[in-house]
């Protein structure tokens, strides 16, 4: 009633200014208006009928082909984003239930970062988009054995959550038909990014606290490629002279060898297979080298290592002795890695690695795969762990 009201407000005040001809301004600014309007004869109303029923017509299809499309776009995705950046803060469920391991292992939601891609074959989840986790490794392939995480959206949960097949709350059989690790607040958004607020998380009880971040990974212009490259089709191209890569061209070319500190951290060498770098969560992979360099190792770093030579002859940390005794390393069989694990570095034992001397082949297949938590990285393997760090690189 109060709409009706005010729409005749409005025609009153227009028909004071002559919107709709002086007659109808004259009706308005008399006190009394009276006026006969001759009967059209029929032939002329029957005319007039047909053509505004014509109109209505026309704006009924005009309005229903506007609906359809938007409606066919929608399922097609065009409205959606293709590929996210995800990040989800520094959160520890410490007894994660798995489903087939009898034991409950840590689990850091900083595993999961990384990219999260729009899965076209399982289609559309309660009419929106599923995004499912890939490799971590840096062309952004799909995992061929390790199950990804989903972020998808729930009637039932009238939100958006973050979701794994094979991890479960707990050993009482979940009745919800949306079983979740992260849920956003309650939302009918379409699109996950015009998502606000904290999300809710599960570390073995409910919290408010829970972070989660993301980024379109389609480029508009150069600002989105940190102006470290160009954007060509909705794609960053980075600038290779800079040493510049990532989603968004954010990180720079590491140094190839890095040392330890105060001469105890010993001399670490990337992982190369002939020109290609091995990169997991996009930052490079170290591999411990003892007291001694590599001598296959020709690029070096003038920040960290004067000059090849003199560092063969002169340098004499190393990790202490203590601590590979501690964990069991044997140097003439196993290797010690730096590995990012999503925010997080890790100095991880790995056992026989030397001694069988691993293939590109299977680094490949394994860097593919890797994912921290199914890996199980975390574990008495780990010598020791960094602070939480987003920089590209352990040296920075």
């Amino acid at each position: 009633m109060i709409y009706r009201q005010q729409l005749d407000d409005i025609s009153f005040n227009l028909s004071k200014i002559d919107v709709f001809g002086r007659r109808m301004k004259k009706a308005a600014l008399s006190k009394c208006f009276c006026a006969e309007f001759e009967r059209q004869p029929f032939s002329k109303r029957k005319k007039v009928g047909i053509f505004l029923k014509g109109i209505y017509f026309l704006n009924l299809c005009a309005l229903l082909f506007g609906m359809g499309y938007i409606n066919y776009n929608q399922n097609r995705g065009v409205y959606y984003s293709d590929s996210l950046s995800v990040t989800y803060g520094e959160k520890i469920w410490n007894a994660a239930i798995i489903n087939g391991i009898e034991e409950p292992r840590a689990l850091l939601f900083s595993y999961f970062n990384g990219e999260y891609r729009r899965n076209e074959t399982l289609g559309l989840h309660d009419g929106r988009p599923i995004y499912t986790e890939i490799s971590k490794f840096v062309n952004g392939e799909p995992f061929t054995t390790t199950v990804g995480a989903q972020i998808k959206y729930c009637n039932s949960e009238r939100a958006w959550v973050l979701a794994h097949d094979l991890i479960k709350k707990s050993d009482i059989e979940d009745e919800s038909d949306c079983p979740w690790l992260l849920r956003s607040q309650e939302t009918t958004e379409y699109n996950l990014l015009n998502v606000d607020g904290d999300w809710s998380i599960w570390t073995g009880n409910l919290q408010e606290n829970g972070h989660f971040f993301a980024v379109d990974n389609e480029c508009n212009g150069p600002a989105d490629c940190n102006y470290h490259g160009v954007c060509n089709d909705g794609k960053c191209e980075c600038s290779e002279e800079a040493g510049y890569y990532g989603i968004h061209c954010e990180h720079q070319k590491a140094c190839r060898i890095i040392r330890g500190g105060k001469g105890e951290g010993g001399l670490w060498a990337s992982v190369q297979w002939a020109t290609d770098e091995m990169l997991i969560y996009q930052r490079p992979v170290y591999a411990y080298q003892g007291k001694w360099c590599m001598n296959n190792l020709a690029v070096v770093c003038p920040l960290y290592v004067p000059s090849l030579t003199s560092l063969i002859s002169t340098h004499q940390g190393g990790l202490p002795a203590e601590t590979l005794e501690a964990f069991n390393v044997d140097p003439d069989k196993d290797q010690v890695f730096l590995v990012y694990t999503g925010s997080r570095w890790l100095g991880v034992h790995f056992i026989g690695t030397k001694q069988n001397s691993p293939t590109r082949d299977f680094w490949r297949g394994y860097v593919q795969n890797f994912h921290a938590f199914w890996t199980n990285l975390y574990t008495t393997q780990t010598l020791f762990a960094s602070d939480p760090t987003s920089k590209s690189s352990i040296s920075e």
